[in-house]
């Protein structure tokens, strides 16, 4: 399994009301994602969170073929709204315990740091997915797209960072009198953003969210998962009942084995 690169982002400290709570999941289809590689080969994508939604009409003036003096109604000044694809999984990094799933959008990773030699990664990685196809005569994207993040392994609580993931630029297309698709996706691990010293690598519970929002701030559909990383499970210790019923046995074996020896 091969990673790329992340993305050069922008990274700043937040504290927006819409996440200002736990990460629950949040999608409307749990499945295959089959358009995206997240970035990279060999990235699973048959267990995405998947959030769509989009209008199914919208003006295009823009349209050199729309006559908006005689027939502003016409189809030619009329086109597919903006249709929006986020998509949200984890994986586990290279040749790492396989990060499993509840078909309800929740993961389960393994804690401790990636087995390859000095690697100061966690196990698993989140892997994001983004897609918006704008209308006719459209030059840029309709919406804002942030990934917030929850990096505090503490069960519950609430996100505190933020990567800008608006995209740039588009999808080669017939710009301006197509509708083109802007696209932009991801694998990342905590450890690279934020360093193994913010605890990434421990047990515990984390979140990651793409949130969608128009140039006046109001919030669209979201996408959220949910990441449960194991934590070790303690040695049990038996009771004092349990330790002197384990030591008449012990007992019982040693005379039977003298009486065996006679």
């Amino acid at each position: 399994m091969k990673y790329k690169t992340l993305l050069a982002v922008a990274l700043a400290s937040c504290s927006w009301a819409a996440v200002a709570a736990p990460v629950l999941p949040q999608f409307t289809t749990f499945g295959a994602l089959p358009q995206a590689d997240f970035g990279g080969t060999g990235i699973p994508n048959t267990a995405v969170a998947i959030t769509e939604f989009g209008s199914a009409s919208v003006p295009t003036p823009n349209n050199p073929d729309c006559d908006l003096i005689n027939d502003p109604g016409g189809p030619d000044c009329f086109g597919p709204g903006p249709r929006v694809t986020m998509g949200l999984t984890a994986t586990q990094r290279f040749a790492n315990q396989t990060v499993t799933n509840d078909g309800n959008g929740t993961f389960t990773a393994h804690r401790g740091f990636d087995t390859s030699a000095g690697s100061p990664y966690a196990t698993w990685n989140f892997d994001y997915y983004l897609s918006e196809v704008v209308p006719t005569g459209q030059t840029t994207p309709t919406y804002f797209y942030r990934t917030f993040i929850d990096i505090n392994p503490a069960v519950g609580n609430s996100i505190g960072e933020y990567i800008d993931i608006t995209p740039t630029a588009p999808l080669p297309g017939a710009f301006p009198n197509a509708a083109g698709t802007y696209v932009v996706q991801d694998s990342f691990n905590l450890g690279q953003l934020f360093g193994a010293g913010a605890g990434t690598v421990a047990g515990g519970q984390y979140g990651l969210v793409i949130q969608a929002y128009d140039s006046e701030g109001f919030i669209m559909p979201e996408n959220a998962v949910s990441i449960l990383v194991n934590i070790d499970t303690p040695a049990v210790v038996p009771e004092p009942g349990s330790l002197a019923l384990i030591g008449l046995g012990l007992a019982g074996l040693a005379v039977a084995r003298k009486r065996k020896a006679k």
